[in-house]
């Protein structure tokens, strides 16, 4: 009984909360520190407001690739706070592959 209740903690509340504060909110810390999710909500505003031709073509070319850029330098700067969720997931688990391995093998 214990047990279930220690498991329900672990993952409805520990890993939930590193979950959302930690690894969402760093993502949505380095997407906007990039500038790349206000770019993504104002895409077919022109660059600096500029509403001339060349302007919006201007925009049409930097912003995608400052999207790219900055979605894959968030993305590898969460890589190794979703390696740390994935050990929190599995860590409490292994007390029981123990025990199992022990009671096969033994």
């Amino acid at each position: 009984m214990f047990v279930l209740d220690f498991l329900k903690w672990w993952y409805l509340i520990v890993i939930r909360k590193y979950i959302e504060e930690s690894l969402l909110g760093n993502l949505i810390y380095f997407l906007n520190k990039t500038r790349a999710l206000p770019f993504v909500k104002n895409f077919n505003t022109p660059l600096f407001r500029d509403s001339s031709s060349f302007g919006r073509a201007l925009s049409m070319i930097i912003k995608p690739w400052w999207i790219v850029i900055g979605s894959i330098y968030s993305g590898i700067r969460v890589v190794p706070l979703l390696i740390i969720a994935s050990f929190l997931t599995v860590l409490p688990l292994i007390p029981f592959i123990q025990l199992l391995r022990f009671l096969i093998n033994g």
